[in-house]
């Protein structure tokens, strides 16, 4: 399930790379779709990756399905901080510091539902090929 892992969480950087490599891209659903996320969440979903991977490393194959599952809220939270940050850091700013909170909840939560429709079926799919697997043949 290792390799399952890693491969989903490469496979957005993959699209996005396409997109922009491709010519003609932005008629492919896939392709343009997965490239406006990649600018929309670029950063914090490397980072988020790079995580992923570290953490990766060190587990038993047992924990997989639970990382799966809490990773749409994990990336959720790389993306409101990274806005945190963003803003924090911009000086065209119009009001007050924290006054765009309701937007950066707005986007982590597109984040974390988009993040989920990708992983969780997924996880139900790498779910039932083992179980297919197991059952012995009639």
């Amino acid at each position: 399930m290792a390799l399952y892992f890693r491969l989903l969480l490469v496979l957005p950087l993959f699209f996005a790379l396409l997109s922009k490599v491709i010519p003609g891209s932005e008629h492919i659903a896939v392709l343009s779709y997965s490239s406006l996320l990649f600018y929309v969440t670029g950063l914090p979903y490397i980072l988020f990756a790079l995580a992923a991977f570290a953490w990766s490393i060190i587990r038993a194959s047992a924990k997989y399905s639970y990382a799966i599952l809490l990773s749409p809220f994990v990336f959720g939270l790389f993306v409101f901080t990274d806005q945190l940050m963003l803003d924090f850091l911009s000086d065209t700013r119009s009001g007050p510091l924290f006054s765009d909170i309701g937007d950066w909840v707005l986007l982590s939560g597109i984040a974390t539902v988009v993040s989920a429709l990708y992983v969780w079926p997924a996880l139900v799919f790498w779910h039932l090929l083992q179980l297919v697997r197991r059952t012995p043949a009639a």
